[in-house]
């Protein structure tokens, strides 16, 4: 098999080996981002536990821990340090849009190479077959013979890159709409939260 890849036309091992990049570089991507994904999920979700059991959470001072490495974490302590500076609601609604906006970029961060693979490995792999084909047919020149053993290999490599370029490029498709779809209940949380935050921030100045 690797003397077969090294008999390959240059160009056709550069597109596989770029094919392979791909998948690889977008395969690490999907299973980072999961892990994350789940992470944050996890301490989301005790963070809201700890928040709700805490009677007044713009004051409380007590240690959140790891906590506040979630995103909700985040948005809180922004807009706590907010509150306790004396801010406006409307400031502390700036100071919380703003701090969400960076809590959803770092959450979609290297997502987007995921639609970016699935997009152009098909067309990598298909540059790569119309390459092989070209080959294949100077070498039916340069043979001056149409039979199987000559045209064979030709074709044959350069079908390879389009099934590369396929199987690189659905898993990375699948990965990107499943990715988005568990990004999109975080940004929810964080839009909620933020709206929480802010009620009770105002219910806390007309006492």
């Amino acid at each position: 098999m690797f003397n077969n890849l090294l008999g390959m036309n240059p160009v056709i091992i550069f597109v596989l080996v770029t094919l392979v990049w791909f998948s690889l570089a977008s395969w690490t991507v999907m299973i980072t981002k999961l892990l994350q994904i789940r992470t944050w999920t996890k301490r989301n979700s005790e963070f809201m536990t700890v928040f709700e059991s805490v009677s007044n959470p713009l004051q409380w001072e007590g240690d959140w821990g790891r906590l506040t490495s979630a995103p909700l974490g985040s948005v809180f302590l922004k807009g706590q340090a907010s509150a306790k500076q004396g801010g406006t609601a409307e400031s502390i609604d700036r100071s919380l849009r703003k701090i969400s906006t960076l809590e959803i970029a770092t959450l979609s961060k290297s997502v987007g190479f995921l639609a970016t693979t699935a997009a152009t490995t098909p067309f990598i792999g298909l540059f790569g077959t119309v390459w092989g084909i070209m080959n294949a047919f100077q070498g039916i020149g340069e043979a001056g013979s149409t039979s199987l053993a000559v045209v064979a290999p030709g074709i044959s490599e350069a079908l390879v890159t389009t099934a590369i370029g396929l199987a690189a490029a659905i898993p990375a498709l699948l990965g990107y709409n499943f990715l988005q779809s568990r990004l999109q209940v975080l940004v929810t949380e964080i839009d909620s939260f933020s709206g929480d935050f802010l009620t009770l921030f105002e219910k806390a100045q007309m006492e």
